[in-house]
């Protein structure tokens, strides 16, 4: 699996390429391996701004994937999710907005473990990352 996402990530794909990716990728983001959940999570990266306006229509996905991540176990996870959230923040891949803000906010107001407040603190991270002047 991990070779053919680096295939992937090296090239510029067709829509129904992307579409598979991504469904492999959320496969991917359920394996017990924090190692491979953090490759991938790499190759999402890669990915995606390789392939950036296919990916625009996969947004939704994308969304559940990286967000999903940010309440890995692994601090290396939940880290590398918010700087992929972030920098999908940015670009406008997932459109950054009031409602996240309020998700993340509530989500650490109702957090009961230090990986759900870690969590929400690097969505809001993410969301600050993409737009800190605003």
């Amino acid at each position: 699996m991990t070779c053919c996402l680096v295939a992937l990530a090296q090239s510029y794909q067709r829509r129904e390429i992307i579409a598979h990716g991504i469904e492999c990728m959320a496969d991917c983001a359920q394996v017990d391996s924090w190692q491979m959940r953090l490759t991938l999570l790499r190759l999402l990266q890669r990915v995606l701004f390789r392939n950036f306006f296919l990916n625009q229509k996969h947004s939704d996905q994308i969304e559940t994937i990286v967000i999903t991540m940010l309440d890995d176990q692994r601090i290396e996870v939940r880290e590398c999710a918010g700087r992929t959230l972030s920098g999908l923040f940015r670009c406008k891949v997932i459109p950054p907005s009031g409602t996240k803000r309020e998700m993340f906010s509530e989500n650490y107001q109702k957090a009961t473990t230090d990986v759900e407040k870690h969590a929400a603190i690097l969505g809001l991270e993410a969301l600050i990352g993409s737009a800190p002047y605003e």
